[in-house]
């Protein structure tokens, strides 16, 4: 989520892309080899290409977001492709289960011990607005609502909370609304890239109002808007 583009990703992590197509790619392409009855190939080709040809265009149609988890239901038949695939001698499976373990530690790894990996910080944002709330403040919310909602135990009524809804231009007019009527205005927003990516919601507020503060947590930007002075 981090990337803007394909292309941002090449460039950003060409090598380690090249180093698990090489290793997880020459197991699948050798475990497609050893096959050898027509019904059992096509069963491991037709079921992937399939789910992974259907989420692509989900994707495409904008109808849902693509992540990966959602090709959970193929893992099986990745976790059996990987099995018939590892070579049959056992110096040969050695070396290929090394390399298979030593990159899958690497990848664990990054995912328990990085920032970006962990999950939204969604207490922080409640607690930054908490803290340094005052009486007049307005909140906009953005991906967070239920989340927020849970958790904040402060003194701006329900009436001053808003939700910000996505690709709606009623949306940028209720929140121009609310720019034009507040003080200032605490924005929190949550999973930008599939919310808000051209970042509209920040510039319904550049009318009258000046960004002042921002935090950044982990999955969550606060931004503290203050009126400017006339």
């Amino acid at each position: 989520h981090l990337l803007k583009s394909g292309f941002e990703l090449i460039h950003n992590y060409g090598m380690e892309l090249v180093v698990v197509y090489l290793l997880f790619g020459g197991i699948l392409i050798n475990a497609y080899v050893r096959i050898k009855k027509l019904k059992v190939y096509l069963f491991f080709l037709i079921l992937p290409v399939s789910v992974i040809l259907c989420l692509t265009a989900i994707a495409l149609f904008n109808l849902k977001v693509f992540n990966v988890r959602y090709l959970i239901v193929i893992f099986p038949l990745f976790i059996a492709l990987l099995a018939i695939g590892i070579p049959r001698k056992v110096k040969g499976a050695s070396i290929v289960l090394t390399c298979v373990a030593v990159l899958m530690f690497f990848s664990d790894y990054n995912y328990f011990t990085k920032g970006e990996y962990a999950r939204d910080n969604i207490r922080g944002a409640v607690e930054i607005v908490s803290r340094n709330e005052t009486p007049g403040d307005a909140i906009v919310l953005m991906g967070i609502y239920a989340g927020f909602e849970h958790y904040y135990r402060g003194e701006i009524s329900d009436e001053r909370i808003f939700q910000a809804e996505l690709n709606s231009d009623s949306n940028i007019e209720k929140i121009k609304g609310v720019a034009g009527k507040a003080e200032r205005v605490w924005f929190v927003k949550c999973r930008q890239w599939p919310l808000d990516s051209d970042d509209s919601v920040s510039e319904a507020f550049s009318g009258n109002m000046k960004r002042v503060k921002e935090w950044k947590l982990s999955g969550v930007r606060v931004f503290l808007f203050e009126r400017i002075p006339k």
